[in-house]
């Protein structure tokens, strides 16, 4: 199943993005690749974490769970996401905080 899935998906897959619809598929492997270090990061972390809040019940599940989603979060923001994606993060932001200090006020 998984040499079939990586020759379909991955090899043939990848030939007709490049052969029929002309993709740059080189350029699409390369930004997949500058984002790795953003998610190796938080998981390297959450390893940590896990060696000293072990997650065996419900409390340390949830701690570890929000722990890695901010890591994760913070860790994209800064190193994997470019300044378009990262101004569409910040404009809905902008907007819920603009509306929120016009109700207090």
């Amino acid at each position: 199943t998984g040499i079939s899935l990586m020759v379909g998906q991955v090899v043939i897959m990848n030939i007709y993005y490049r052969g029929y619809l002309k993709l740059d598929i080189g350029k699409f492997w390369w930004e997949i690749a500058k984002i790795l270090p953003a998610v190796l990061c938080p998981f390297g972390l959450a390893i940590l974490v896990l060696r000293v809040y072990p997650a065996v019940q419900l409390p340390g599940f949830i701690v570890n769970v929000i722990f890695y989603t901010v890591a994760y979060s913070v860790s994209m923001y800064l190193i994997g996401m470019n300044r378009y994606e990262k101004q569409l993060v910040i404009d809905p932001l902008r907007r819920m905080v603009g509306k929120v200090r016009g109700a207090k006020g």
